[in-house]
């Protein structure tokens, strides 16, 4: 077999790649009849073409990124405008996924408050702790609210 081009391969050892798996990079030259051959020759010896968006599915699935994060690569690379640029790139920072973190922490114990009065105390919930949880909840509504208001969508 003729050499094609010169080029760089690099091996990301799990988990210390982007998806968390096991990793290969081919960088090539830029030439698409090059590119088409390289890729070619891959699919010949068994590879495949990934899908759109399957390296960040994969990279959720293995909890190396958050469903927003996810989310703004998609929309970094759908950006039309500058500030969809702006937005997408504060999204995938995890802007985003920060200040909904309090709120899901907030949720997730009274969950727990929750199932645990189910599960150890034979009477309901006694009062103290149904009126804790109220405020807890009123307390969460009231933050995805104030977030919610700042909400704008970039392509308009």
């Amino acid at each position: 077999m003729e050499t094609l081009d010169q080029a760089l391969v690099c091996y990301f050892k799990a988990p210390h790649s982007f998806t968390g798996e096991d990793l290969v990079e081919l960088h090539c030259h830029g030439s698409p009849v090059l590119l088409r051959l390289v890729i070619d020759i891959l699919v010949k010896a068994e590879a495949r073409l990934a899908e759109p968006g399957e390296f960040s599915l994969r990279a959720v699935a293995n909890g190396r990124l958050k469903l927003a994060e996810a989310e703004a690569i998609r929309d970094l690379i759908d950006a039309q405008t500058d500030a969809a640029l702006r937005q997408a790139t504060r999204q995938l920072k995890g802007e985003i996924s920060n200040e909904l973190q309090p709120a899901k922490d907030d949720l997730l114990r009274v969950i727990v408050r929750l199932e645990s009065s189910l599960e150890f105390v034979e009477d309901d919930l006694p009062a103290v702790e149904s009126q804790d949880v109220c405020e807890a909840l009123k307390r969460v509504r009231v933050a995805l609210s104030k977030l919610a208001a700042t909400f704008v969508r970039a392509d308009c």
